[in-house]
């Protein structure tokens, strides 16, 4: 703990998983804000009225769990003089400390969980809706690109290669409910016929039970808003012999080549992958080339960690981990100190006012709130397994390494 009067307190909640999927992006969302406290501290804090401020993280682990995350938050807060809070990733726990954050006027950032509308209009998920559709928390925004809009590039690359009828599956957790309703909104603009709408349990996860579904309906274009269950659905479609002309399935499935092995055989080629947010094969200034009106990645020139490429090298250097949650929390990190130095104070109200209104450029592109609380973000990277087990990008298409396969070679 810091023992200056002046200090600027952020409580941070994080999944303490010892195993499973969401233990080293947990790690590495630390990671990133303690980079962002050490730069920030470094320079002697953030200035608030004349007056510097230390920043302090403090932590606190919750395990997978809602109500366990919500009773964390609470904890935080009735312990320590907090002036911010940085909430779990996923959305169940994120959500969940949104809440309490919300109801103790706190702001707060969920960094990896953007999809709080869906989230609360739909009153089967739990914890139950707290605010009817069209309102959102005062006190908590989302981060990164909306989950509904992460197969956004996928679904334009079918409707190029003339798709025009798609089945969608999608698992009951708020993150793949937030998925699947960007891809119909996306799939009646796009003029897809939605030939299947199928949720699946995320519990016990009955992927052979929907595959014969799929053969009933005979969709050209399979579209996964999964979590779990990536590696399971190709897995049995081999085995059960079901062909389609392409798989796009969500983030999770595909984040990197070090996961390619956890297919057998040739179950990953030509998977494509939507929601990717950052690959070092797509360089800050590309984008800005292509469209100048579009400031993405950068951080102003001040910030001695001022593009993603160097803030890359510098992580991996430090902590020989894959950067990409890192630079998910160093961007949390960022929004704070834009936000406490623009609104030039320590009331809460006036942070928010600060945070709903900022336009900025992070490492996973613009940061611009719309009117529920998320940011209006950028179409994400999509990507797709090669012949020789490769990971390509094929959407932006300005951006792309190989061309879409398109249809993809039948088992």
């Amino acid at each position: 703990c810091l023992n200056a009067q002046n200090v600027f307190r952020i409580g941070v909640v994080y999944v303490d998983q010892p195993l499973g999927p969401i233990q080293e992006p947990s790690l590495g969302l630390r990671y990133g804000q303690q980079m962002w406290r050490d730069t920030v501290n470094a320079r002697n804090g953030l200035m608030i009225n004349g007056t510097n401020y230390m920043v302090e993280l403090i932590y606190l682990g919750s395990i997978f769990n809602g109500e366990a995350a919500a009773k964390a938050t609470q904890q935080l807060i009735d312990d320590n003089d907090l002036n911010f809070l940085f909430l779990p990733q996923t959305s169940v726990m994120g959500i969940a400390s949104a809440v309490v954050a919300n109801e103790n006027k706190i702001p707060s950032i969920l960094p990896a969980s953007s999809n709080l509308p869906a989230y609360r209009c739909d009153s089967t998920l739990q914890p139950p809706c707290k605010e009817p559709f069209g309102r959102r928390f005062e006190y908590a925004v989302g981060m990164i690109t909306p989950a509904h809009q992460a197969m956004t590039e996928g679904l334009n690359l079918l409707a190029i290669h003339n798709v025009k009828k798609i089945a969608i599956f999608w698992e009951d957790n708020p993150y793949s409910y937030s998925m699947a309703v960007g891809i119909r909104r996306n799939a009646a603009f796009l003029g897809f016929e939605v030939v299947l709408d199928e949720k699946i349990s995320d519990v016990n996860v009955d992927i052979a039970a929907l595959v014969p579904k799929l053969k009933e309906a005979n969709p050209e274009a399979v579209v996964g808003a999964t979590f779990l269950s990536c590696f399971l659905f190709m897995k049995t479609a081999r085995e059960q012999d079901f062909n389609a002309n392409a798989y796009l399935l969500s983030t999770p499935c595909l984040k990197n080549n070090e996961e390619l092995p956890s297919f057998e055989g040739d179950d990953a080629k030509y998977v494509t992958t939507g929601g990717i947010l950052w690959d070092r094969r797509v360089k800050s200034d590309l984008y800005n080339e292509r469209d100048p009106s579009i400031r993405y990645h950068h951080f102003p020139s001040n910030d001695s960690i001022a593009s993603p490429e160097l803030f890359a090298q510098l992580y991996e250097a430090k902590y020989n981990q894959d950067p990409s949650t890192g630079m998910s929390g160093y961007t949390e990190g960022y929004i704070v100190q834009y936000a406490v130095e623009r609104a030039n104070s320590l009331d809460p109200r006036r942070i928010q006012d600060a945070i709903d209104s900022m336009v900025i450029d992070g490492f996973c592109g613009e940061f611009q709130l719309d009117l529920y609380g998320e940011n209006l973000g950028r179409n994400a990277i999509t990507l797709q397994v090669s012949e020789e087990r490769e990971l390509e990008i094929v959407a932006p298409l300005f951006a792309a390494t190989e061309g879409f396969v398109y249809p993809a070679p039948k088992w």
